[in-house]
């Protein structure tokens, strides 16, 4: 979820949240039904805590996924990979969370993603 629903809405106790989230299901599940062999959702516990500066914390960055999937997944084919599990970020569809329309920028980036994906990978995805 992103954290500015936390903050605006503080969280699923709020209905108006669980409609946003509802709005960014259905956009996701519509676009990509016939895409996904399985879909999967869970819930992460949200946690706060301080960050220390000047501290390295590894997972404070991203992966490079974003710039490299045409690559990877030809790699993955390539050794015989049949299954891939990737998720569909609520921030890149709605940016802030509860945006009026989808961000058709990032609903390409899984069209093209997904497109690549056709070459026999079952896919598995989370959101």
């Amino acid at each position: 979820m992103p954290y500015h629903l936390v903050t605006e809405y503080g969280g699923w106790s709020d209905r108006r949240l669980i409609d946003l989230f509802v709005k960014y299901a259905e956009t996701v599940f519509t676009r990509y039904k016939d895409k996904v062999t399985y879909w999967m959702t869970h819930n992460e516990i949200s946690n706060q805590v301080g960050v220390i500066e000047g501290l390295n914390y590894p997972n404070h960055h991203g992966i490079y996924f974003y710039d490299t999937y045409k690559a990877d997944l030809a790699l993955m084919a390539e050794m015989g990979f049949k299954a891939f599990r990737t998720s569909i970020a609520w921030t890149r569809i709605f940016p802030n969370g509860d945006d009026a329309t989808p961000n058709e920028e990032g609903l390409q980036f899984y069209d093209d993603m997904f497109v690549i994906c056709d070459v026999g990978f079952s896919l598995y995805v989370t959101e």
